[in-house]
């Protein structure tokens, strides 16, 4: 406690701007944490009451992480006290935390019931719902209920978005982020297996609510995103779609939508969304895509956001066997331009 003690006062009277040697002691207590000699006794207090807060100022978030270490040690029945008081909280987070606790390890039979009943009655309460259609660790555990209301087509884009997302790293069926390298499918399906593994079997739901994104989940995904006023919504809801695309072949609903948000990257968004439209687009076997994506290209401000958006640019070529242009000479430049805009970058 003294040490908790002497880094909550640094980080209320620290200077402004950073203060490296105090992040150095924060994450240098990673380990010590982590030990299993640890007597969390002294600390299990203030770490249930920052908690339920939800690590208020000076709490920073080094310290934070480790608090939660301190809670996922302690004895559920310690804990369980604790859940119930968090699902009353006002921070949606810490609601959030309450929500997958009394669904997962201090889950009680006698008090709560079948867990499938508990997640439809946490489901149907409305401050509930909210935090579960936001949280990204609960959306796993409510799936089935998800995606019941996807296909009745109650949800809206953002939620759409989400659980199409969870279905994929449950079950697959979506493109793979195409700025990562992808990885063999034996170990996507591990990894899928063990993100089912996390949830209790009762929260996966029957056979015809487990899968890969079905027809009739496209079909009502695409709808809600039709409905949606997109274009100068918070970016942040753009970037999530924009995730959201079958791995097989894009549908012409997929390709208009991709080529309008061509437009409104440039007109809504400065154009700094034009990397996540890449992705997608370069996924789009056609000359007349290529045309969009070097547009893309173009609008580019500096090497940092050309880079990616080249790298997709060429993959694209390749699969349509259209060579891509030679790399300019040195100290080459094109006429009226500072850089070539598709030169080849330090990976090729």
């Amino acid at each position: 406690t003294p040490v908790l003690d002497a880094i909550l006062a640094l980080e209320t009277e620290k200077p402004e701007g950073e203060f490296p040697e105090l992040d150095w002691v924060q994450c240098s207590l990673d380990d010590l944490f982590e030990s299993p000699d640890l007597n969390t006794a002294p600390i299990l207090d203030r770490a249930i009451a920052a908690h339920l807060e939800g690590y208020p100022k000076p709490w920073p978030g080094a310290l934070a992480s480790n608090m939660k270490k301190i809670l996922d040690r302690a004895p559920p029945a310690a804990l369980r006290p604790v859940a119930e008081r968090a699902l009353l909280a006002d921070n949606p987070q810490v609601v959030q935390w309450g929500i997958r606790q009394v669904l997962t390890r201090l889950h009680d039979d006698q008090r709560d019931g079948p867990r499938a009943d508990l997640a439809r009655r946490l489901f149907e309460t409305p401050r509930y719902r909210t935090a579960i259609e936001k949280g990204y660790e609960l959306t796993p555990l409510f799936l089935p209920l998800l995606r019941a209301e996807l296909r009745a087509g109650r949800l809206e884009v953002a939620s759409a978005a989400l659980v199409m997302g969870t279905i994929h790293r449950l079950y697959g069926g979506l493109s793979p982020d195409p700025y990562l390298t992808p990885k063999p499918e034996e170990e996507r399906a591990a990894q899928r297996e063990a993100d089912r593994a996390d949830c209790p079997p009762e929260c996966l739901g029957p056979e015809e609510l487990r899968g890969p994104p079905t027809p009739e989940e496209w079909r009502a995904y695409r709808a809600a995103r039709t409905s949606a006023r997109i274009p100068g919504s918070d970016r942040s809801i753009l970037a999530q779609i924009m995730s959201v695309f079958p791995e097989d072949t894009c549908s012409p609903e997929d390709v208009a939508f991709l080529e309008q948000a061509v437009a409104w990257s440039a007109e809504h968004y400065d154009g700094d969304f034009d990397s996540l439209i890449a992705g997608p687009l370069s996924a789009i076997a056609s000359t007349e895509h290529l045309a969009l994506l070097e547009l893309l290209l173009s609008r580019a401000q500096d090497a940092d956001d050309r880079r990616p958006i080249q790298r997709l640019l060429r993959g694209a070529r390749r699969r349509l066997g259209i060579s891509s242009p030679p790399a300019p000479a040195p100290g080459a430049r094109p006429p009226g331009t500072g850089e070539w805009m598709d030169e080849q970058d330090d990976e090729e």
